[in-house]
């Protein structure tokens, strides 16, 4: 199986000639864009109306109310309004696209057949053409886990988590 490394080996058009390994520097700003686009998306912080069937009913502005409580559509007033992009879609994201260049994670996640497949499949290729390939995804990977760090989403405050459970005493 060849599909986890031949997209950048060659173009999938096969009237182009250009090595998408050649341009590193496009896929690590398309990335940047890619991750930029996500978190400002959630940070628009859209509610839609959760029946599609009854109103196509979109906004930005939260219905004041006790907090934890669901807020009813204003449109039709049946169904509930909830967030179009939540910090769970946005998270798993970020989660993907850390491990999209992960080859090792990836080799980890396969069954044996398959493992013996990408491993006979990297041998057949020249040891000119590997190192860079590892160079450049494990650098690829490097720069989407300096963005992370950068936004925020990879820490986790486990004291504000638990809050709850702490007696002040």
């Amino acid at each position: 199986d060849k599909t986890c490394v031949s997209p950048f080996l060659r173009c999938t058009n096969v009237n182009c000639s250009s090595q998408p390994i050649d341009h590193v520097s496009y896929l690590r700003n398309r990335l940047t864009l890619m991750i930029n686009k996500a978190i400002r998306r959630y940070y628009q912080n859209w509610l839609r109306c959760d029946d599609d069937t009854c109103c196509a009913f979109r906004t930005r502005q939260t219905p004041l109310g006790i907090l934890h409580k669901r807020h009813t559509c204003t449109s039709c007033g049946k169904s509930e309004l909830i967030t179009e992009y939540d910090d769970r879609q946005l998270n798993l994201q970020l989660r993907f696209l850390k491990q999209l260049f992960n080859l090792d994670a990836y080799k980890n996640s396969l069954n044996r057949t398959k493992l013996e497949q990408i491993d006979t499949y990297l041998k057949s290729l020249s040891v000119d053409l590997t190192r860079p390939l590892y160079k450049i995804m494990n650098e690829l990977q490097v720069h989407i886990d300096r963005i992370v760090q950068k936004s925020g989403y990879a820490e986790v405050c486990i004291s504000s988590l638990f809050a709850q459970f702490y007696f002040n005493t």
